[in-house]
């Protein structure tokens, strides 16, 4: 009998294990954010307001301007580590040239743990085909795989995103007329979530 080609054993341990097994976590993860929601209110609020806190202090000194631009971006080196750890950062003017360091982290675990959970049994899973599917596959479908969590967590964030716009570390924050929250992967297509003297309804076609 001819064993089947390393394509043909990764198309069939697809279709099988991987394509589905999204659907299967959608009702794990909206059971973990409702269990766990003001965990999750208060873990984001606090990363954001260890950022904005750093800012301040800088800006006391004289080191940064008026914060422009903060961003929320997806660590992807960290899911190698089984976490799903946020960067958040405040820039002024400057955007990307401000080197001034007003970094703080926000872990979505709450929210990855079930695609951490799937990878553990797919290494398990992989074992009946040999050495046509390796450790190193599993971790590039998890990288492909993280990318339907990452976009569930952005829109999580929009959606709490109401309770920092009401925080007082956020109202007394020294930021510009036009300061934008971003969120995306870090260094790379971030989506604008909110941008300030913009309705909500109408930031979508700012992006």
């Amino acid at each position: 009998m001819r064993l089947p080609t390393r394509d043909e054993a990764m198309q069939e341990f697809l279709e099988q294990h991987v394509l589905s097994g999204w659907l299967d976590d959608v009702p794990l993860i909206e059971n973990n954010c409702i269990q766990h929601e003001q965990q999750l209110i208060d873990t984001l609020l606090s990363a954001l307001e260890q950022s904005c806190n750093e800012a301040s202090r800088l800006q006391t000194i004289g080191e940064k301007g008026p914060v422009r631009h903060i961003y929320i971006s997806l660590l992807r080196t960290s899911l190698l580590h089984n976490r799903a750890q946020y960067r958040i950062d405040c820039h002024d003017q400057r955007w990307f040239l401000d080197d001034t360091d007003s970094t703080a982290y926000w872990d979505a675990g709450l929210i990855f743990d079930p695609l951490f959970q799937r990878m553990q049994q797919l290494k398990e899973q992989r074992k009946s085909y040999g050495r046509r599917i390796t450790v190193m596959d599993i971790e590039k479908i998890m990288q492909l795989e993280a990318i339907k969590y990452h976009t569930l967590t952005m829109h999580i964030v929009q959606a709490l995103l109401p309770y920092w716009l009401e925080h007082p570390t956020w109202l007394a924050l020294n930021k510009t007329s036009d300061c934008s929250i971003y969120a995306g992967e870090f260094h790379d297509e971030c989506e604008l979530l909110h941008q300030e003297g913009v309705e909500q309804s109408e930031v979508s076609q700012l992006d």
